[in-house]
């Protein structure tokens, strides 16, 4: 069987890491899987370029384009990336692995890399079409999350991402085109990781006549597994004998990521639980936009922004809790990574996280954007190492029922071997009139 996985970049983001790891997963299981990207970061025999003659410039000029296009609508600049168009992209249908591949699977598709007049085209191929959801943005008018909005279940418009929001904005004409496109092509079927994302795609205007499944994302659990915290923490060169709590976020100033929030529950854990807060630290990965150090109470160690999962899951290690204060999210590979680790996590009730962690049994979920909850979870988890050590265990016995990668592909290949089944008798059935 070859499937055709279908992703913006290979490592860039948290879609495409879980799309990696599908890849990765499928290939152990004998599946011929490649991912077809336009952003690549190294080179990789499971990989394949979009446009491997202008590779970077290629990416570059439709992302841009397609940015440019949204920046002057724009409600201001913090929503710039938050929305998407999807109008500019590329045709994919001439790439041989894609002509001869039995399925194919799209992932995260923006950044202009796959409009809907370029997913048409492969449709055209008389491929069956799978579509997970990383985000909202396959059935809202354009954004990845619409926060308190529920504009997606009738007809989008009146958009707060733009500046001039209305009854005929530029949400509308995007909603309008992707209406028009699954109604001409109700066979795609759509899986997300997420029963959150499921049901929210379900109440939508868009699916709510299409097929969606809930197939979660895998992690390697050879790879990201409990090292030794102490030898982490010398490499890392991070106190031995601290309790450390740690934030990891491709860009941690992010506000979906809810770095504010946790800043103000360290104030608060600080306040209340003076005690065990005067022996904690925390330690911080990932971009920072104008590399200024955030003023945290706490004395905080700041790691630079890496792809290495060497670097990554030894910071996982080094830490006795990992701190995942997302406003929004759907399936975060933070949780995914911790639970490998056996790492507990606290987080809000957002999303599908509390699918992910078993409240007071592999972690703490904390009431959503209640910074008071959250402070008092990070005491629950730390005050007590005999607790502690059962939540450590029982988070990777969690991640090997749930998110081993023979659970998860078992699931995808029943799924594939439907799809591509369903096809060969639509078309037998079509030959036969």
């Amino acid at each position: 069987m070859k499937v055709a996985l279908i992703s913006s970049a290979d490592k860039i983001g948290g879609a495409a890491i879980a799309c990696w790891r599908l890849g990765d997963a499928l290939s152990r299981i004998q599946i011929d899987a490649r991912l077809v990207v336009q952003k690549q970061t190294e080179p990789h025999p499971m990989v394949i370029h979009s446009n491997p003659g202008l590779k970077k410039l290629a990416a570059w000029y439709n992302e841009y384009s397609e940015r440019l296009t949204f920046i002057p609508k724009a409600v201001n600049k913090d929503v710039r990336f938050y929305f998407s168009l999807g109008t500019i992209g590329q045709d994919l249908s001439t790439i041989p692995f894609i002509k001869e591949a039995d399925v194919i699977h799209l992932h995260w598709i923006n950044k202009g890399f796959l409009s809907f007049g370029f997913i048409e085209k492969l449709i055209q191929l008389g491929k069956p079409i799978v579509w997970t959801m990383h985000d909202m943005w396959p059935f809202t008018g354009g954004c990845h999350y619409s926060g308190s909005c529920a504009h997606f279940k009738k007809s989008c418009g009146d958009c707060w991402y733009l500046k001039n929001g209305n009854s005929k904005d530029l949400s509308t004409e995007l909603f309008s085109i992707k209406k028009a496109f699954y109604d001409q092509n109700p066979n795609i079927i759509f899986t997300c990781p997420s029963q959150w994302l499921l049901n929210l795609g379900k109440q939508s205007t868009l699916l709510k006549n299409q097929q969606i499944r809930h197939i979660p994302n895998t992690i390697n659990l050879q790879e990201y597994k409990p090292l030794n915290q102490e030898v982490c923490r010398k490499k890392l060169k991070l106190p031995i004998h601290k309790k450390l709590i740690f934030f990891i976020a491709m860009n941690i100033r992010d506000k979906r990521k809810g770095m504010e929030e946790f800043r103000y529950s360290i104030d608060l854990y600080l306040k209340n639980h003076p005690k065990i807060a005067a022996d904690t630290e925390l330690v911080i990965m990932g971009k920072n936009k104008g590399n200024s150090n955030i003023d945290f109470p706490l004395k905080t160690y700041y790691l630079s922004q890496t792809t290495n999962p060497e670097l990554i899951k030894e910071a996982y290690n080094a830490c006795d809790l990992v701190a995942v204060p997302s406003l929004q999210d759907n399936f975060p590979n933070t949780v995914l990574e911790a639970m490998a680790c056996g790492i507990p996590v606290i987080a809000f009730q957002t999303g599908g996280i509390p699918e992910m962690i078993k409240h007071k049994q592999t972690g703490y979920i904390a009431k959503k954007a209640n910074c008071e909850d959250f402070a008092k979870g990070i005491d629950w988890i730390l005050k007590d190492n005999e607790k502690h050590d059962y939540l450590k265990k029982a988070s990777r016995k969690r991640a090997h029922r749930l998110f081993d990668y023979r659970v998860i592909c078992r699931q995808f290949y029943q799924l594939y071997k439907e799809v591509i089944d369903a096809k060969k008798s639509s078309n037998l059935l079509i030959s036969k009139k």
